[in-house]
């Protein structure tokens, strides 16, 4: 598939390949010298989106995120005219999408997100973006402050 050939390029450039082409598809994955507690995951806008749900869903497998103009976990409830709406200039609900993550981590289609009480969380908003509103990464701000231990030491 298209994914299985993108992760094994990502992974052959992260191993220090000379080009990603030098690995194939059913090939074997190099063995990585990797710090597995240092594994962040970043993204900005609807990547800053995508970062957030990587990061709580994978929560056992990703220490940290970087979110630049992005909203919180599961912000859109599989919904567009949320996402184009709430998720992009309003205030998404965060007790209720604190809930969801929780339901969705006891049905085990995602981590538990206690994992996420040690991860440092960067959150960026500019003032000035049309786009993505400083109130939707404000509510990502709260949404993960209901998992971090002490948000202070961000």
């Amino acid at each position: 598939s298209v994914y299985a050939v993108a992760v094994v390029a990502l992974l052959a450039v992260c191993a220090g390949l000379s080009q990603a082409s030098d690995v194939r598809l059913g090939s074997t994955i190099p063995t990585m010298n990797l710090d597995r507690s240092s594994v962040t995951v970043s993204g900005v806008s609807s990547g800053g989106y995508a970062a957030v749900q990587v990061h709580v869903t994978f929560s056992s497998s990703f220490h940290g995120a970087g979110i630049l103009a992005g909203g919180p976990y599961w912000c859109a409830n599989d919904n567009l005219a949320i996402a184009l709406s709430t998720c992009m200039n309003g205030t998404p609900p965060v007790t209720e999408l604190v809930t969801v993550t929780k339901t969705t981590a006891l049905s085990g289609f995602a981590d538990d997100p206690s994992n996420l009480a040690d991860d440092r969380v960067w959150l960026y908003s500019a003032l000035n973006d049309t786009v993505v509103a400083t109130s939707v990464v404000k509510a990502t701000e709260a949404y993960y402050n209901t998992f971090i231990n002490d948000p202070t030491t961000q």
